[in-house]
């Protein structure tokens, strides 16, 4: 009878770990889900940019944003920091304009590539990252999936986020946008910010270095509204206001190289 019992036991104790185990990984898909189904429309909102034999271009593409590619591509595959563009107006600042975004590194897919494959699959690339940070955002402000889920879709597939995939600079520094947000909540929020803080130094540095000033400027009163409103009604998290200053100053620190070469450029500009 003990031995029966005994088994009885084990066998319940089975049970009910497969069960903590089916619930556990049914839990992690619903937690995964909206960042798939995110990534799948994303895809086939930019089709036209990534699929083989097709290329979506505009005026800037071919004016502007292809050539400063073409300048840095050429630069770095003769080892060789794009400094001047030398092709237009007896030569111009290159690295020292921000519109450039000559340090920013998915721009060095255009050495394996070519810019205009590249180009496209860059802009997919962000466009996706869009939908994926908006989600990301949503959930850590208490979303559900479903609500996660359409936020990221409503974030890509909005007129005004379509159109600026035909205005490279501008959608490269937006799709940055949520996730410094996220890195914002995560380090006002978090019980040890020190890894938010580290994510907040690489976003910092990615929309530094990604081109559009204006788009930039957006992003800096974006997060400073972003930090009121997240430590508004609490007190305590105002206490994180030095981490989240020395996740920017090492995000100015990794953008450096870029940043003084613009101040240079700009020092007596009209």
């Amino acid at each position: 009878m003990e031995a029966g019992t005994e088994g009885s036991e084990e066998g319940q104790t089975g049970t009910s770990d497969a069960g903590l185990t089916e619930a556990a990984s049914r839990a992690r898909l619903i937690s995964a889900a909206p960042f798939a189904i995110v990534a799948v429309i994303g895809l086939w909102l930019t089709r036209s940019f990534w699929f083989p034999g097709r290329y979506v271009v505009g005026f800037d593409t071919y004016a502007y944003s292809g050539p400063n590619l073409e300048i840095t591509e050429r630069a770095l595959r003769q080892w060789h920091l794009p400094i001047l563009n030398d092709l237009i107006f007896g030569g111009v600042p290159h690295l020292g304009n921000p519109s450039a975004a000559a340090l920013y590194p998915p721009n060095l897919l255009t050495i394996v590539m070519g810019t205009n494959r590249a180009m496209g699959v860059i802009v997919a690339a962000h466009v996706l990252l869009l939908g994926i940070g908006m989600s990301m955002l949503a959930r850590r402000l208490g979303l559900s999936p479903i609500g996660a889920t359409a936020a990221g879709v409503i974030a890509m597939a909005a007129g005004s986020t379509l159109t600026k995939t035909v205005q490279f600079e501008q959608i490269l520094v937006l799709a940055w946008m949520p996730v410094l947000l996220v890195a914002v909540h995560a380090v006002i929020n978090s019980d040890r910010p020190w890894r938010a803080v580290s994510g907040l130094s690489a976003t910092t540095a990615a929309i530094l270095l990604a081109g559009h000033p204006q788009l930039v400027y957006e992003a800096g009163f974006l997060a400073g509204a972003a930090v009121i409103g997240f430590a508004i009604d609490d007190h305590h998290r105002w206490r994180r206001i030095g981490h989240l200053g020395l996740g920017v100053t090492i995000g100015l620190v990794i953008a450096s190289p870029q940043l003084v070469a613009v101040l240079h450029a700009t020092d007596d500009h009209a």
